[in-house]
Protein backbone atom coordinates (compact mmCIF):
# COMPACT_ATOMS: atom_id res chain seq x y z
CA UNK A 1 0.00 0.00 0.00
CA UNK A 2 1.36 3.39 -0.49
CA UNK A 3 2.26 5.65 2.33
CA UNK A 4 -0.37 8.04 1.75
CA UNK A 5 -3.06 5.30 1.35
CA UNK A 6 -2.03 4.57 4.67
CA UNK A 7 -1.89 7.73 6.08
CA UNK A 8 -5.67 8.09 4.96
CA UNK A 9 -6.43 5.75 7.36
CA UNK A 10 -5.33 6.95 10.38
CA UNK A 11 -8.24 9.18 12.04
CA UNK A 12 -10.32 5.69 11.58
CA UNK A 13 -7.59 4.05 13.47
CA UNK A 14 -7.08 6.94 16.00
CA UNK A 15 -11.28 6.55 17.05
CA UNK A 16 -11.11 3.11 17.40
CA UNK A 17 -8.03 3.32 19.74
CA UNK A 18 -9.87 5.68 21.58
CA UNK A 19 -13.08 4.40 22.34
CA UNK A 20 -14.21 4.24 25.74
CA UNK A 21 -16.29 1.45 25.51
CA UNK A 22 -16.16 -2.42 25.18
CA UNK A 23 -16.70 -3.19 21.62
CA UNK A 24 -20.03 -5.92 20.65
CA UNK A 25 -21.88 -4.60 23.78
CA UNK A 26 -24.90 -3.04 22.09
CA UNK A 27 -28.33 -3.44 23.93
CA UNK A 28 -32.21 -3.09 22.87
CA UNK A 29 -34.44 -1.34 23.15
CA UNK A 30 -32.85 1.93 22.96
CA UNK A 31 -34.41 3.82 24.52
CA UNK A 32 -36.88 1.64 26.07
CA UNK A 33 -40.28 3.72 27.05
CA UNK A 34 -42.01 2.85 30.45
CA UNK A 35 -44.93 5.30 31.27
CA UNK A 36 -45.72 5.92 34.70
CA UNK A 37 -49.52 4.94 34.63
CA UNK A 38 -52.30 7.37 35.70
CA UNK A 39 -54.21 7.03 38.44
CA UNK A 40 -57.37 7.18 35.91
CA UNK A 41 -58.30 5.52 32.95
CA UNK A 42 -59.13 8.69 31.12
CA UNK A 43 -56.00 9.99 32.14
CA UNK A 44 -53.02 10.40 30.11
CA UNK A 45 -49.66 8.95 31.52
CA UNK A 46 -47.95 12.09 33.93
CA UNK A 47 -44.81 10.98 33.52
CA UNK A 48 -42.72 8.91 31.24
CA UNK A 49 -38.96 7.33 31.42
CA UNK A 50 -36.75 6.50 28.84
CA UNK A 51 -33.68 3.91 29.49
CA UNK A 52 -31.10 3.17 27.05
CA UNK A 53 -27.49 1.27 28.07
CA UNK A 54 -25.32 2.87 26.43
CA UNK A 55 -22.80 0.52 27.24
CA UNK A 56 -19.84 -1.21 28.59
CA UNK A 57 -17.19 1.33 29.67
CA UNK A 58 -13.44 0.17 30.34
CA UNK A 59 -11.66 1.24 33.63
CA UNK A 60 -10.68 5.22 33.86
CA UNK A 61 -7.61 4.70 36.16
CA UNK A 62 -6.95 8.56 36.05
CA UNK A 63 -10.53 9.02 37.10
CA UNK A 64 -10.46 6.17 39.56
CA UNK A 65 -13.42 4.88 37.85
CA UNK A 66 -13.75 1.05 37.10
CA UNK A 67 -15.28 -0.55 34.37
CA UNK A 68 -18.83 -0.08 34.21
CA UNK A 69 -22.20 -0.46 32.77
CA UNK A 70 -23.45 3.16 31.50
CA UNK A 71 -27.02 3.78 31.35
CA UNK A 72 -28.90 6.71 30.55
CA UNK A 73 -31.98 7.53 31.82
CA UNK A 74 -34.76 10.58 30.48
CA UNK A 75 -37.78 11.56 32.43
CA UNK A 76 -40.86 13.74 30.90
CA UNK A 77 -43.15 15.64 33.27
CA UNK A 78 -46.31 16.04 31.49
CA UNK A 79 -48.50 15.88 34.15
CA UNK A 80 -49.39 18.37 36.78
CA UNK A 81 -47.68 17.72 39.84
CA UNK A 82 -43.98 18.04 40.53
CA UNK A 83 -42.02 14.22 39.30
CA UNK A 84 -39.21 13.28 41.92
CA UNK A 85 -36.68 10.40 40.12
CA UNK A 86 -34.40 9.09 42.72
CA UNK A 87 -30.85 8.12 41.43
CA UNK A 88 -30.35 6.07 44.18
CA UNK A 89 -33.46 3.68 43.33
CA UNK A 90 -32.02 2.42 40.89
CA UNK A 91 -30.52 -1.24 40.36
CA UNK A 92 -29.23 -3.04 37.67
CA UNK A 93 -28.79 -7.06 37.25
CA UNK A 94 -26.91 -9.30 34.85
CA UNK A 95 -28.96 -12.25 33.11
CA UNK A 96 -27.72 -14.52 35.71
CA UNK A 97 -29.21 -12.59 38.65
CA UNK A 98 -25.98 -10.97 39.94
CA UNK A 99 -26.69 -7.56 41.33
CA UNK A 100 -24.03 -4.79 40.28
CA UNK A 101 -22.61 -1.95 42.81
CA UNK A 102 -24.35 0.80 43.54
CA UNK A 103 -24.55 3.38 40.61
CA UNK A 104 -22.14 6.41 40.68
CA UNK A 105 -24.09 8.80 40.53
CA UNK A 106 -23.73 12.78 40.48
CA UNK A 107 -25.75 15.26 43.30
CA UNK A 108 -28.45 15.73 44.12
CA UNK A 109 -29.44 11.85 44.42
CA UNK A 110 -33.12 13.03 43.83
CA UNK A 111 -33.89 15.22 40.50
CA UNK A 112 -36.77 17.04 40.80
CA UNK A 113 -38.73 17.91 37.75
CA UNK A 114 -41.59 20.66 37.62
CA UNK A 115 -44.61 20.32 34.99
CA UNK A 116 -43.64 20.55 31.55
CA UNK A 117 -39.72 19.70 32.57
CA UNK A 118 -37.71 17.11 30.89
CA UNK A 119 -34.40 15.68 32.51
CA UNK A 120 -31.65 13.70 31.37
CA UNK A 121 -29.79 11.20 33.92
CA UNK A 122 -26.47 9.55 32.94
CA UNK A 123 -25.01 6.73 35.89
CA UNK A 124 -22.41 4.42 35.41
CA UNK A 125 -22.81 0.50 37.44
CA UNK A 126 -20.02 -0.48 38.34
CA UNK A 127 -19.37 -4.58 38.02
CA UNK A 128 -19.87 -6.64 41.28
CA UNK A 129 -16.67 -7.72 43.37
CA UNK A 130 -14.26 -6.88 40.76
CA UNK A 131 -15.92 -9.33 37.69
CA UNK A 132 -15.46 -8.49 34.01
CA UNK A 133 -18.08 -8.40 31.21
CA UNK A 134 -16.73 -11.65 30.39
CA UNK A 135 -17.41 -13.45 34.24
CA UNK A 136 -21.62 -12.19 33.97
CA UNK A 137 -24.41 -13.35 31.66
CA UNK A 138 -24.59 -9.95 29.77
CA UNK A 139 -27.15 -11.08 27.31
CA UNK A 140 -29.93 -9.49 29.22
CA UNK A 141 -29.73 -6.97 31.87
CA UNK A 142 -32.83 -5.61 34.21
CA UNK A 143 -32.80 -2.22 35.56
CA UNK A 144 -35.48 -1.05 37.99
CA UNK A 145 -36.03 2.62 39.53
CA UNK A 146 -38.72 4.51 41.70
CA UNK A 147 -40.33 7.31 40.47
CA UNK A 148 -42.44 9.79 42.72
CA UNK A 149 -45.41 11.71 41.37
CA UNK A 150 -46.73 13.80 43.76
CA UNK A 151 -47.26 12.01 46.96
CA UNK A 152 -47.23 8.51 44.82
CA UNK A 153 -44.59 6.23 44.61
CA UNK A 154 -43.97 4.29 41.39
CA UNK A 155 -41.43 1.20 41.13
CA UNK A 156 -40.45 0.67 37.29
CA UNK A 157 -38.53 -1.51 35.09
CA UNK A 158 -37.24 -2.33 32.15
CA UNK A 159 -35.27 -5.55 29.99
CA UNK A 160 -32.54 -5.04 27.62
CA UNK A 161 -31.14 -7.49 25.17
CA UNK A 162 -27.79 -8.06 23.54
CA UNK A 163 -27.62 -7.24 19.96
CA UNK A 164 -25.05 -8.46 17.63
CA UNK A 165 -24.59 -5.48 16.15
CA UNK A 166 -26.07 -1.82 16.42
CA UNK A 167 -28.78 -1.62 14.67
CA UNK A 168 -30.16 1.52 16.36
CA UNK A 169 -27.59 4.04 15.20
CA UNK A 170 -25.53 3.95 17.80
CA UNK A 171 -22.52 6.40 18.15
CA UNK A 172 -20.87 6.66 21.87
CA UNK A 173 -19.74 10.02 20.69
CA UNK A 174 -23.23 11.42 20.03
CA UNK A 175 -26.12 10.10 20.88
CA UNK A 176 -29.53 11.37 19.20
CA UNK A 177 -32.10 11.96 21.80
CA UNK A 178 -35.65 10.76 20.88
CA UNK A 179 -37.22 14.32 20.06
CA UNK A 180 -35.36 15.44 17.49
CA UNK A 181 -32.21 17.52 19.06
CA UNK A 182 -28.26 16.15 19.64
CA UNK A 183 -26.34 17.31 22.20
CA UNK A 184 -22.44 16.01 23.18
CA UNK A 185 -22.19 13.09 24.84
CA UNK A 186 -22.48 13.56 28.87
CA UNK A 187 -19.65 12.48 31.23
CA UNK A 188 -19.83 10.32 34.64
CA UNK A 189 -22.80 11.21 36.27
CA UNK A 190 -24.25 14.01 34.75
CA UNK A 191 -27.75 15.44 35.19
CA UNK A 192 -29.21 17.76 32.31
CA UNK A 193 -33.13 19.58 33.09
CA UNK A 194 -34.81 21.07 30.01
CA UNK A 195 -38.11 22.97 29.82
CA UNK A 196 -40.53 22.34 27.07
CA UNK A 197 -42.08 25.57 26.26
Amino acid sequence: MKPIACLAFLPFLFLIGCSAYVPGYYYMPHPGLVDVPATQPSQLAPAQVLASVIGIRYPDKGANLPQAVEVRIRVENSGLDAVVFDQQSMELHSGDLVQFAAPIIDPPSQVRLEPGQSGIITVEFPFPNGKSCDQLNMSNLHLQWTVRVGDRFVKQSEDFYRSSYPDYGYDPYWDGYPHGYYEPYPAYGVVVIHRRW
